[in-house]
């Protein structure tokens, strides 16, 4: 395949906005030519078909914190000073750890969602949908991402983790600053600022309450 050909099956094109306005020809595209590849813009293989997707996932070869140090040793020198607390933080999570520090978070989280604890949930959870759902009837339309995707899991997170409902927007917002730079290789230069900035305000805040 040629450099161009490549370049064109790059993750990195899904920050282009005519590309995110609709990704799935783009996704499509991938599947077809090249549904196996190294990515060389974003330095990492992609893989689009689901097998390989649940094979590499279940894998115990594979590390999820390897993949997520090799994304931080890409990033300028100048900007791994000002990262370094991000990626360290994100380290420390179920999505980016491997197996012992993994099976123990999984653990405790598990507590938490047991069959009974969830389905005495459900009820609440479905009243959170069904007010979702009534703040944009009188629109006639909605998008499902930003109005029923979007909140859904904030609030109910939100609400486990005691966190006022005055607060739930900046606590969307400060993880929305943090997985901003998780993955990317390229960014707007305040963008890891940024992040930074929002590790230190949600740290304190939930450190406090």
């Amino acid at each position: 395949m040629s450099v161009q050909a490549a370049q064109s099956l790059s993750l990195s094109n899904l920050l282009r906005p005519e590309v995110r306005a609709n990704p799935y020809p783009f996704y499509a595209r991938i599947r077809s030519q090249d549904p196996v590849h190294w990515d060389e813009d974003m330095g990492f293989w992609v893989l689009t078909r689901y097998a390989d997707v649940a094979f590499a996932f279940n894998d115990p070869r594979f590390s999820r914190a390897q993949g997520l140090m090799g994304g931080f040793k890409r990033l300028p020198e100048s900007e791994q000073r000002i990262a370094e607390p991000v990626y360290h933080a994100c380290s420390k999570m179920m999505t980016y750890s491997d197996p012992p520090y993994h099976t123990r978070l999984r653990g405790l989280a598990n507590k938490a969602f047991t069959p009974r604890v969830v389905e005495q949930m459900r009820l609440h959870i479905q009243q959170i949908v069904d007010d979702l759902l009534e703040a944009v009837q009188a629109k006639g339309q909605m998008d499902v991402i930003h109005d029923l995707a979007y909140p859904l899991p904030i609030i109910v997170i939100a609400e486990m983790l005691g966190l006022p409902a005055e607060e739930r927007k900046r606590f969307k917002e400060w993880s929305d600053d943090l997985f901003a730079v998780i993955g990317l290789v390229r960014h707007s230069p305040n963008l890891m600022d940024r992040a930074s900035q929002s590790l230190a305000e949600m740290t304190d805040y939930v450190t406090t309450l």
